[in-house]
């Protein structure tokens, strides 16, 4: 390869008239320095030279294999030069590097269908270009060059570059060989790039086995759109274990901001433009995740008004969460753009968040394009193509039947075949690629291997000046010892990569090698790899924390944790907080395993894995690791690292997140004693703390809970920080059930709603228009409910907020059975209890499902069919369990075994199931004259007469107005008086919530109280 570039150069000097010889030339392994004379005229370089040397790489490549062929960026830049020891010096050498290094002139090239990329300085562009007699200043365009400490402007030009419409300059017709058989496959691709140049979004989805032609195929399209006038971008998904959270996101941004440059949302795009960025924790995560998402979105727009925009994602299957998240959000953001995604992924590698990914993206009717084996005949012709001796048919059969067509096999057996014979390649039949790759690799010399096998622990993807490192080898030996690799197709020289980088030409190549070494001798080079890249950094802290980890040695122990603690950060500013808690966790287990460990810096790592389990919606798992942790913390008797553990989980929003069935008593004492012993300046803590104890004890009447509710307000309010105000009115809600009254906890309400909105805090705005929504649901306000069920909706589709979501739905559910739409509501609540579940709300779904279904079949009188499912209920969840169990026996006419399971009467805490649980023991009592029960129902009852029973649930148990309810139960407690005024207002709430069924059994109830009737039937 190396004699190929030197013959075009020195072929194209010649047919530019430019003299070689005159010219000095410094070999640089994979390029060359040549530094003319200054009496040299410089016009040629320009005019004539990229001409010329387009024709000689592109004669050099016509009768060369593909792994041979030369593609080249050139960097031109005339200054002063100084020559010392040890060779030429200077800072206009130094540009010349810096340009030829410019992600620009790299990108360019890469997405070019042509073989040569020219950047030239700002001040050869002004002094000879822009003077040029033949050239043509209009075909470079600026670029920005940022390489190290250099920053400056240069102008690109690919000379060879079609326009749209142009015939290929080479006179080729062939197609690439790895895209033998995949007409019809690059036909449809072809359809959807149309359908998205006419300007809508489209999606185009590649599927296949390893080695089937994925990537080739994204390659083949993104070189034939980028010769039509296409920008071009690359963002694949790494395959080494631990890749940085948002790679593919953070690759297309990189590589798209030298040519578009944005400043106005350099801030913004920072978490994923620059990998080394510090940036400040979010005070509202579901926000600034909005907002770098939508940044993005305006970015890409901006750069589509350029140009069409191919987006190529290959390898979708290691994309962590957010990356797919982004990728729903752009679909949607841009969706009458002209942009084309073309994804890749392995369908037998599909997890849990790609699935929920596609089957977002399926409204977007996404091209599905499944790639199979080619069939013998074109196998037959990609062996052909590959091979100079002839090959029979009954070879190629032979071949098409072991390889099952698989293209990367093929080529595999086909460089087999050319170099052993036919014998080699089906006499002594391969199993796999595996066995190829170790064939061929042995064929190398010994040096050549051990290079090979140690640039597989590095990754599929190494640098020259890494693996020079970990072999001890000097540069120029080492890549006289990679050239044989590179000419047999092991390794590649990836045109997306920087300089002095090689990859390997598939991950079953780097996978075959790195699992052929023994266990022992991996775990010492990973720990050779890591000291190397410390040394030469920067390098990814995930790619570190990766080698270190799997030095399996203490001394490794502590460097692993120390780069997955740096890695996690880096996913929380890139707002991937479930890959965050991954690698948090991973480094506390690491760093167990490290030399002077001690408890505190192991709770410093769990406070941030519970940190982001909680924001990423984990809540079981949170709540679990905090336990672990506080069992820790507690003997250390450190007043302040116990609060850290206790607030690092923060349960926001409305719904309770308790581990269903566990008592917090004891978590209760040790809040208790921790706020005792706080130091006083650590009033934030006490804010949190004093929070955290009221949620605690949301659920008992303690009257700690009601006093750590108001002082947090109080303390929050002289803090004067919005967060802390937020997280006080929050458990203040929650706890107001107990002593407040709807009107009450509706102007917390409207406080926590305005808190967020007036501050951009979206999750805590959210909060308050779900808590708004209870209330005008508890008051029968349903036109109300419905304006805050809208804003919440919006809230939750746009910032991604999950417990919003199964709010609404809820809601939804209620207005479905107001409305007689039974079915609908069902679905509504299930919907709702999917997504309730999903983040851990354990004490949720214990309050929720029991109560959902019967007041489902309270409205469509089927109670009696659900004995069995609330006598599951009655075992699992006492309080709510006994009245639906009582109350659905009693409908059945089974009244000895309602009595005997209503001989139970356990107390009904005070929480958003209050109203609802002691409407179902009021029902109870009058179906079995139960007297204790009826007037304990009344009595509790009376002073909510003008709500709704079950209305601020918001939605999941709704019942009827509690004024005709306690109708009903002074009617049989024998106060027909009490009972008619309270059907009149029964009759006020129904009109005022508008529910036909609700104002006829009210007027029919006073009617028959008039007339001193007995009611026909109890409730």
């Amino acid at each position: 390869m190396r004699a190929g570039l030197y013959q075009a150069l020195q072929s194209a000097f010649r047919a530019a008239n430019i003299s070689w010889a005159e010219c000095e030339h410094e070999d640089r392994g994979d390029g060359a320095l040549i530094l003319a004379p200054a009496n040299m005229t410089k016009g040629p370089f320009v005019e004539d030279l990229p001409a010329a040397l387009v024709g000689a790489l592109l004669e050099h490549n016509r009768t060369h294999r593909a792994e041979e062929q030369v593609r080249l960026r050139m960097a031109l830049h005339a200054g002063e030069i100084n020559y010392d020891d040890h060779g030429v010096t200077g800072s206009a050498i130094n540009l010349a590097f810096r340009l030829l290094d410019a992600a620009a002139l790299r990108t360019g090239l890469a997405e070019s269908s042509g073989v040569l990329a020219i950047i030239v300085s700002s001040w050869f562009f002004d002094e000879v270009v822009r003077h040029s007699r033949r050239g043509n200043p209009a075909d470079y365009q600026p670029v920005s060059v940022v390489v190290k400490e250099t920053t400056a402007t240069a102008w690109l030009h690919l000379p060879d570059r079609r326009p749209a419409g142009a015939p290929d300059p080479t006179g080729a017709t062939e197609p690439d060989p790895r895209l033998r058989g995949r007409d019809q496959v690059l036909t449809r691709l072809q359809r959807a790039a149309h359908a998205a140049r006419a300007g809508r979004f489209t999606l185009a989805l590649v599927t296949g086995e390893p080695g089937i032609g994925k990537s080739a195929l994204a390659q083949a399209i993104g070189r034939t759109l980028g010769a039509e006038g296409w920008t071009v971008a690359w963002g694949a998904c790494p395959e080494r274990e631990g890749s940085p959270a948002g790679q593919p996101w953070a690759a297309v941004l990189q590589g798209l901001a030298g040519r578009f440059p944005s400043p106005a949302l350099a801030g913004e795009l920072a978490p994923l433009l620059d990998d080394h960025a510090t940036l400040h924790a979010a005070d509202d995560v579901p926000a600034a995740r909005f907002r770098l998402r939508s940044a993005v979105s305006h970015y890409l727009a901006a750069v589509v008004r350029a140009a069409p925009l191919l987006l190529v994602l290959d390898d979708l299957h290691h994309a962590d969460g957010e990356a797919l998240a982004l990728l729903v959000h752009l679909a949607a953001d841009l969706a009458t753009m002209p942009a084309l995604v073309l994804a890749t992924y392995r369908p037998t590698e599909v997890d849990e968040q790609l699935a929920d990914a596609l089957a977002s993206l399926a409204r977007k009717e996404p091209e599905h394009v499944h790639l199979t084996g080619l069939d013998t005949e074109a196998v037959g012709d990609l062996m052909r193509e590959l091979c100079a001796r002839p090959i029979a048919d009954d070879i190629v059969a032979a071949i098409a039947r072991r390889t099952e067509g698989n293209p990367f096999f093929v080529r595999e057996v086909a460089r087999l075949l050319e170099t052993d014979g036919e014998h080699a390649a089906i006499g002594d039949v391969p199993q796999s690629v595996r066995h190829i790759v170790r064939r061929r690799v042995a064929r190398l010399s010994a040096p050549a291997q051990s290079a090979l096998y140690h640039a597989a622990v590095i990754g599929r993807d190494f640098t020259l000046d890494v693996l020079a490192a970990v072999t001890g080898m000097g540069t120029d030996d080492l890549i006289e010892c990679l050239d044989p690799a590179l000419r047999a197709g092991l390794l590649v020289e990836p045109p997306h990569a920087a300089t002095r980088s090689l990859r390997f030409a598939h991950s079953l190549v780097s996978d075959t090698l790195y699992h052929d070494i023994s266990r022992l001798r991996r775990t010492g080079l990973h720990a050779r790899v890591g000291a190397a890249m410390e040394r030469l950094g920067p390098h990814d802290a995930v790619v570190l924390a990766h080698h270190w980890g799997a030095a399996q040695a203490p001394d490794a122990a502590a460097k692993a944790a120390r780069y997955l603690r740096l890695a996690a950060e880096q996913a929380e500013r890139r707002y991937a907080h479930r890959e965050a808690a991954g690698l948090w966790q991973q480094a506390v287990l690491s760093y167990a395993h490290a030399p002077g460990a001690t408890v505190r810096d192991r709770l410093e790592l769990l406070i941030g894995a519970i940190r982001c389990l909680s924001t990423a919606g984990e809540h079981g798992a949170a709540r679990g690791l905090r336990d672990d942790a506080l069992a820790e913390v507690v003997g250390l008797r450190d007043a302040e690292l116990t609060a850290r553990v206790i607030v690092a989980y923060e349960a926001h929003g409305l719904w309770p997140h308790h581990a269903a069935g566990k008592n917090p008593e004891k978590l209760v004492e040790l809040i208790d004693r921790t706020l005792r012993e706080l130091p006083p300046l650590r009033r934030h803590l006490r804010c949190r703390l004093l929070a955290a104890l009221a949620i605690e004890l949301e659920q008992t009447d303690d009257v700690r809970g009601e006093l750590a509710s108001l002082e947090a307000v109080v303390l929050a309010r002289q803090l004067g920080a919005p967060g802390f105000l937020a997280t006080a009115l929050n458990a203040r809600f929650r706890r107001s059930y107990w002593t407040s009254t709807l009107a009450e906890r509706e102007q917390i309400a409207a406080e926590l709603f305005a808190l967020g909105r007036d501050h951009g805090l979206v999750t805590i705005e959210a909060t308050g228009r779900q808590a708004l929504l209870r209330c005008a649901c508890g008051r029968g306000d349903f036109a109300r409910a419905d304006e805050h069920a809208a804003e919440t909706e919006r809230l939750a589709d746009t910032y991604d907020l999950p417990i919003a979501a199964a709010t609404v739905s809820l809601y939804q559910g209620l207005r479905h059975t107001l409305a007689g739409r039974f079915g609908d509501a069902e679905r509504a609540h299930q919907h709702a209890g999917e997504l309730i579940s999903r983040v851990g709300c354990a004490d949720a779904e214990q309050g929720f499902f029991p109560i959902a279904p019967l007041t489902l079949g309270w409205w469509t009188g089927k109670l009696a069919d659900l004995v069995d499912f609330c006598a599951a209920a009655y075992s699992r969840w006492p309080t709510t369990g006994t009245e639906a169990y009582a109350l659905t026996l009693a409908t059945a006419g089974r009244l000895d075994e309602a009595h005997a399971v209503a001989a139970r009467r356990p107390p009904v805490p005070r929480d958003i199931r209050f109203k609802i649980v002691m409407a179902l023991r009021g029902m109870v009592g009058l179906a079995l004259h139960d007297h204790h029960r009826l007037a304990e129902a009344y009595q509790a009852l009376r002073p909510m007469e003008d709500e709704i029973a079950g209305g601020d649930t918001g939605g999941f148990a709704v019942l009827f107005p509690v004024a005709q309810l306690l109708g009903d139960l002074a009617d049989r407690l024998g106060q027909p008086q009490s009972a008619s005024a309270h059907y009149l207002k029964a009759k006020e709430v129904a009109e005022r919530a508008d529910v036909p069924l609700w104002m006829a059994a009210a007027r029919e109830a006073l009617a028959r109280t008039i007339t001193r009737s007995k009611p026909y039937r109890a409730w």
